[in-house]
């Protein structure tokens, strides 16, 4: 196991790391010096890793004990998958339950049905099994990508393309369980600094999230024609991503005129009562 720090906390975190460390030749801790962002990170975790499997593991998550059992056993009746997930459930910051137990499945024979099953899924939460079990001999070959331009320092979205060339190379198992077996933490009382920075300009927002998404494509066709080794499979699925592109832009908008339906009738109501 590899414990990745990077910044000064005010709590004892660095102590316990080290502490387990101690007690298991296995653990090993790293401090970086600076902050290199999320992409370097996820980066220098998989080449730094050793073994059979590999997994990210965010500091404020949860997981039942039999998680890593339950997705190793499933890898290992599949010698030709890539990854494995599972059922999981979203807890807020004190730990509560949120409601819904969420589950996907986007197994397949072919690259191709995969890929479909992945980029048709309408749920915002189909990347979350990046936080899966991978074969290491797949996810080392996983590229990350940055945004362009105003989306450079905005981590949203960006999973889609190193997700679909794990999809594109290799199978993708449901590890059956009638519980959760991974806790997803969602910090309900706070925004990310990227949203924020752009929450005032709407029309800003929006112009960078057709960009972001045009970027995705591009992106993901890339990775998806990586995967497969397939110039076919590439083909087939660029209209899948196409459609899918259109489909997230259009819900933006939408999105982003009832908000301003909804502020407008707001100053009417403000100009009203005066």
């Amino acid at each position: 196991m590899l414990i990745l720090g990077q910044l000064p906390r005010a709590d004892n975190s660095r102590e316990i790391c080290w502490r387990y460390v101690s007690k298991d030749s296995r653990v090993r801790y790293v401090r970086q010096e600076r902050n290199f962002g999320p992409h370097a990170n996820f980066r220098y975790l998989i080449d730094q890793a050793q073994g059979k499997y590999f997994m990210w593991a965010a500091s404020d998550d949860r997981w039942d004990p039999e998680f890593i059992e339950r997705l190793v056993g499933s890898l290992e009746q599949e010698p030709e998958a890539a990854v494995a997930f599972c059922p999981y459930v979203e807890i807020d910051e004190q730990g509560g339950l949120l409601p819904g137990m969420h589950s996907f499945d986007f197994g397949g024979a072919s690259a191709l049905t995969r890929i479909t099953k992945f980029h048709l899924e309408p749920s915002g939460r189909r990347d979350a099994f990046f936080y899966g079990l991978f074969r290491m001999s797949t996810v080392v070959k996983m590229n990350f990508v940055k945004w362009w331009w105003i989306n450079k320092t905005i981590p949203m979205n960006n999973a889609y393309p190193p997700l679909s060339y794990i999809l594109a190379a290799g199978n993708y198992l449901l590890a059956a369980s009638d519980r959760p077996l991974w806790f997803n933490r969602v910090h309900l009382n706070s925004k990310p600094r990227h949203s924020a920075d752009l929450a005032s300009r709407p029309f800003v927002a929006y112009a960078a999230f057709h960009l972001r998404k045009i970027n995705q494509l591009y992106e993901t066709e890339k990775a998806v024609l990586k995967g497969s080794g397939s110039a076919l499979t590439g083909a087939l699925v660029f209209p899948i991503l196409v459609g899918r592109c259109l489909f997230d832009c259009l819900i933006e908008a939408r999105r982003i005129l009832l908000g301003a339906i909804r502020r407008l009738k707001s100053l009417m109501r403000g100009a009203v009562t005066r």
